[in-house]
Order: structure tokens, then sequence, then C-alpha cells
């Protein structure tokens, strides 16, 4: 063998054991790394033994010991950003290795806000992990729910209140909490807001008596609620009523009816107000229907209040002088000065008359005497009272009392007046100045002042007061002109005596209409009460 092939060879040789070397070590990977972890098993059980020989003796002796590891340092948790039923959260000033990091989920159990509380505590660190070495340090955040108030303190004590006292329902808290070692802990807790105990607050519905005939008035319900800012909100109920029927709309308006028309007796009706929180007031109330005696019954009722009307209505008259003004002190004397002066022209305006002669008989006179008669006066009365009674037009069947009324105390006056006077009628042809004071009773001579006259301007009076149309005024009075015109003509009174007639049936007439529109005063006043009691009021 040569030198150039040993040099070829001995190369080759360190190649091939080379491989063979290789080719050992892949086939027993595990020998060399078994022997290390053997050695660290037996260091492991010895440190172990070590462990509790140190906890038997210390549980022996009584006395604690503290095992510190030199290379661990304290890790703080706080609270960061907080987040509702998002589940966003975030840490400032954390790394990104940080922000992703998925923590750890621990569910806090469910809190309950009751009807009567409006605020609950949740105490975090109750549920934040006890880890060997770590300490929970305080938190400083702040949120809030859409309906919920939430705040944290520094001892990480969250307290949860209500927002809105008129909601109630169910939301999810999270919070995060995170070491320094990036190690996080979400919480998270389902928070139950029962309705919170708020009933209607109510005021008492005054109750309602009411006479036999008459009907109840409605109650507007929603008036009597104290907290009315939830009105729209609350519903109306009631119960407890044995015989009067209640029907109560959508908008709180109790109808109140009667089971028939002369039914009598009472109920005590509750009702009750419920708001959108399901929770509810009730208030009584007592609703009663009193008898009547025959004496209100009809048809006695509406007979005594004319009879009491009209005797108010001449006490009215007779005390008036009371109220009267500086206008009323020149208008009265100024009518006496004026039917002297009449008098005076008595005899003339009778001369002028009789030159044309009154035996010659025109039917606008004799219209003139027919409207001023008793009995066209008594019939206009009774038509226009029946006829508002038929049609059910109050204003007809009070203008009709009035025409009676009128009529009944302007004919008594003037026959006082005629007896006072005794003055003789024009054709006695004893002259204008010719009295014979307080003759025989119904003395047809007696002429001063003329009845027809009175009762014509009377009923024409109380016509045209009911009207503002001044054209209408003027026909209404041109019957009652027509009549005083008459009487002259006829011979049968003097221009002084149909004038003192027209303005006491003038006077009469307006004075009681204006009275019944409420434009008097009353000094004496008499009235009787549904069982027929007297009583009598007097101003002064």
């Amino acid at each position: 063998m040569t030198k150039n092939k040993i040099k070829i060879l001995l190369p080759l040789l360190f190649l091939l054991l080379a491989s063979l070397l290789i080719l050992f070590i892949k086939t027993n990977p595990g020998k060399h790394s078994d022997v290390k972890s053997s050695k660290a098993r037996q260091k492991t059980i010895k440190e172990s033994a070590q462990s509790n020989l140190i906890r038997q003796d210390s549980v022996n002796s009584g006395s604690s010991i503290k095992i510190r590891h030199k290379k661990a340092r304290p890790a703080q948790f706080s609270l960061s950003n907080i987040s509702i039923a998002s589940g966003n959260f975030s840490k400032s000033g954390s790394s990104p290795a940080e922000s992703v990091a998925v923590p750890q989920l621990e569910n806090i159990p469910s809190h309950i806000i009751d009807s009567i509380s409006t605020s609950i505590e949740i105490h975090l660190n109750n549920y934040l992990p006890c880890k060997e070495g770590f300490k929970v340090s305080a938190a400083h955040a702040g949120i809030t729910s859409s309906n919920l108030l939430v705040s944290i303190d520094t001892c990480n004590t969250v307290l949860v209140s209500r927002k809105d006292k008129f909601w109630y329902g169910t939301d999810t808290l999270k919070f995060i909490a995170a070491a320094n070692d990036a190690h996080k802990v979400l919480l998270q807790a389902l928070i139950l807001v029962k309705p919170f105990f708020n009933p209607p607050e109510l005021a008492n519905i005054p109750d309602q008596i009411i006479r036999e005939g008459e009907k109840f008035s409605s109650i507007n319900l929603n008036r009597y609620v104290l907290n009315n800012e939830e009105n729209h909100k609350i519903t109306w109920s009631c119960n407890g009523s044995n015989h009067i029927e209640i029907h109560i709309d959508s908008t709180g308006i109790a109808a109140i009816s009667l089971p028939n028309e002369d039914w009598t007796g009472n109920d005590t009706v509750t009702f009750t107000a419920t708001n959108s929180n399901n929770y509810s007031t009730s208030v009584m109330v007592v609703l009663k229907v009193e008898s009547i005696s025959l004496f209100a019954r009809q048809p006695v009722k509406p007979v005594v209040n004319v009879l009491t009307t009209a005797a108010n209505d001449i006490l009215s008259l007779i005390t008036s002088p009371l109220d009267w003004d500086s206008t009323d002190f020149f208008i009265y004397p100024s009518i006496v000065i004026g039917t002297y002066l009449f008098m005076i022209g008595d005899q003339p305006i009778h001369n002028w008359i009789s030159h044309y002669g009154t035996a010659r008989e025109i039917p606008i006179m004799k219209f003139g005497t027919f409207y001023g008669q008793s009995t066209t006066t008594q019939v206009s009365a009774l038509s226009l009272f029946s006829l508002g009674l038929l049609f059910d037009n109050k204003e007809a069947t009070q203008i009709g009392l009035e025409i009676y009324e009128s009529y009944f105390i302007a004919n008594n006056i003037t026959s006082i007046i005629k007896r006072i006077f005794g003055r003789d009628r024009p054709y006695e042809n004893n002259g204008p100045y010719y009295f014979n004071p307080f003759p025989q009773r119904n003395n047809p001579i007696n002429s001063f002042p003329s009845g027809h006259s009175t009762l014509a301007f009377s009923l024409s009076s109380v016509l045209a007061a009911h009207t503002n149309k001044v054209w209408l005024k003027a026909i209404i009075f041109t019957p009652a002109v027509i009549t005083a015109v008459s009487r002259v003509y006829h011979n049968v009174h003097w221009f002084s005596d149909v004038a003192m007639g027209g303005v006491i049936g003038y006077m009469i007439g307006n004075y009681l209409v204006a009275r019944h529109n409420g434009s008097t005063n009353d000094h004496v006043h008499i009235e009787f009460d549904d069982y027929g009691r007297f009583g009598i009021k007097i101003n002064f």
C-alpha cells in the first residue's frame, strides 16, 4: 500500500467513525435527559421532605414561620376601565401583549335591589383570587349605566343605585382587575332591580249626597292624584257598588248613574288607582240619594216655587226704595209731578176728543180695549207657560210666569190706588178734580189710574224686556199705546189716568224681569225647604 492510498483512506475512516457516532446518539436521545430528570426529581423530593419537617416542627412548637422568596416582588391589582354588558376593556399604559391578554373570568353572585331599597353595595375584594404573594390594592374608578348609577370607592366597594325609580329590570355590570404581572381578572355581576314601591298618593274624594230626582255629578278622578306627574300612566277601577252604576273612561272620568229614577239609598264605592309599577292605592266615596217628602214632589214643588218666587218679588218690590240712588230719587218724584201736570191738561184733552164725538167705533180702538183686558194677559201667560213645558223651552216658561206675576202685582197695586183716590170718571161730568177717597168696594167709578193701561203696559214690558232689538220693542209697545189712547177716546179715563197706569205697568214688568235675571238685591227673602219648613232671611 502506498503512502497516497493511506492518505486517501484515513479521511474516509474518520468520516465513517463520525457517522457511526452521530447515528448512535440519535438512536439513544433520552439517556442524557433521563439523568438530568432523575437528579431534578431527587432534588424536589429532598426539598419536599425538608418542607414537611419544617411545617411539622412549626406545629409542634406553636410558632409561625414565613417563607420569603428573594426573587418574588409583591403584585398589585387595580380596577381599570369598566363597561356594562359591552365587553370592551382596556388598560391605559399597558403593553400590547397585556392589552390582548384574555382575563380570567369570575362571576359575582347576582344582587337584588328590592322594592324598598334604592341602592346596594358590592365588595369586589371578596371575589378576587387570593394568590400567595399578591395583594389587592385600592382602585380609583367610576362608571355609569344606562339604567343604574355606579360608583367605586378606594376600598373597591361598588355602590349601585337606581337612576330612575320607575325603571325596573336587569342589568349586567363588568369590572376588570389587573396585576403588575399582566394577570387580569374579569368580574361580572347580574343586577336585578325590582319595581320601586311608589304607590299613587290620593286625596280624599268628596262624598255626594243628592235628593230624589237629582243626578250625581261626574268625577274627574285624576284631579285627586297628588303625585300627578304619572297621571297618564294610572289606570282606575272601582268596586263595592251594589246598586249605582259607575263607568270610568280612558281619561279617568267616572260617570255615575242610578238604577232607576225612584231609587233611594246609598252605596260606598272604592276607587282604586294603579300605576305603571303595578302598585295601587284606594279611596272610598259615599254616594247617597235621599228621599223627599210629598211637599217637594211634582206637581207640588213647582207650585210652591212659583208662590215663593211671587212672594219674594213682592217683598223685593216693597223694599226696593232701600236701594235707590240719586237717579231714582230724581225719577220717582218726577213721575208724581208729571202726573199732576197731566191732570192740569186732562180737561182740555177731554174737550178736544169730545169735539169729534165718541159714538163712532173705530176697530183699532176696539183692539186697544181688548189688549188691556185681564183675559188677554192671563191667556198670554198660560199659553207661553204651556208651550214652554210642552217643548221644554225654559225661556218661554219663564216669560209666561213673569207675565202672570206682573199682571197679579200690577192689577192689585192699581186696585189699591183706585180706592185711595176714588177719582170720578170723565163721563160723570164732575170734572178732573173730583175725588172721593176710600169709596165703597169695587166702585166702578174709580178712575185713577187706568187698569187697562196698567195691564197692557205690564204685558208689553215683560215681552220687550226679553229682546234687545229696538224695532221689535217698538212693535211690542204699540198695542199698549193703542190701549191707553182707546181708554181716553171712549171717555172712560182721563189722560192722567192712562199715563199713571202705563208707568205702573212698565215699571213692574221691567223690575220683575230684572230681578229674575239677578240684577236686584233682596233685603227680605223667604223660602220653603223640601219638607215644608218655612224660613225667612233679612239682609240690610
